[in-house]
């Protein structure tokens, strides 16, 4: 979402993020191992899954804070999953 549009808005949408890995992942999980170029910029401490089909619509005012950044190279893998969630 681009800046200048978060700023008008109330809320923001949220996808889930865990360094529990589950057992299994779906084809809508995406796994973001230390070694990957983009870790870094994250602001993540361990291998974590990005669980696409968990969204939330959050009011900002409970976003405490910013943990780090996606590159686009990271953001286009989340793209891809955010598809098959939404069946895009």
């Amino acid at each position: 979402m681009p800046d200048q549009l978060m700023r008008k808005l109330d809320d923001v949408l949220c996808l889930f993020i865990s360094s529990s890995m589950p057992a299994k992942t779906l084809s809508t999980d995406f796994v973001l191992e230390p070694n990957h170029p983009s870790f870094p910029k994250t602001g993540l401490i361990y291998r974590s899954v990005f669980k696409t089909h968990k969204l939330a619509l959050l009011h900002k005012s409970l976003v405490l804070r910013v943990l780090g950044d996606m590159d686009r190279d990271l953001m286009n893998e989340i793209d891809l999953r955010l598809r098959i969630a939404l069946g895009l």
